[in-house]
């Protein structure tokens, strides 16, 4: 039966890796700060005819594991799960929201950049809306 080493410590956790294609989408990382991510993603689907929408996600950090086979995973950077999303990931379809998300997590991290927007509590960020054509 396989074990994990000893020797595996958190300094060992393996990033996630952009960018990367799954669910039918491409995500492309568009900055990062220690665990927080802002997201580009497109659709292959031939259907969806390059969509694109943003995630802010809170990256999960998955310990190292043995799964079935005996196979030995090592600790690893994760996307958030689907119960969890509304609290560690959050979709946008304008960049700008994302942007202000993202950046009012950040402000929780010490060596988190200057925000782009001023924003309030993370459960208040208001939705930004489209100008309307001619406004």
């Amino acid at each position: 039966m396989a074990t994990i080493p000893e020797s595996a410590t958190a300094a060992e956790v393996v990033p996630l890796s952009f960018p990367f294609q799954r669910g039918g989408y491409r995500h492309v990382l568009l900055a990062g700060s220690g665990r927080v991510c802002l997201v580009e993603r497109t659709s292959t689907h031939p259907d969806g005819r390059g969509s694109v929408h943003y995630e802010v996600v809170l990256l999960r950090r998955l310990p190292a594991r043995v799964v079935p086979g005996g196979r030995v995973l090592p600790a690893c950077e994760a996307y958030p799960t689907s119960t969890a999303w509304g609290r560690a990931g959050w979709t946008y379809t304008a960049r700008g929201a994302a942007a202000c998300r993202y950046d009012a997590l950040c402000l929780r991290t010490p060596s988190a950049p200057e925000p782009r927007c001023a924003a309030g509590p993370i459960d208040s960020l208001p939705v930004l809306l489209p100008e309307a054509p001619g406004a």
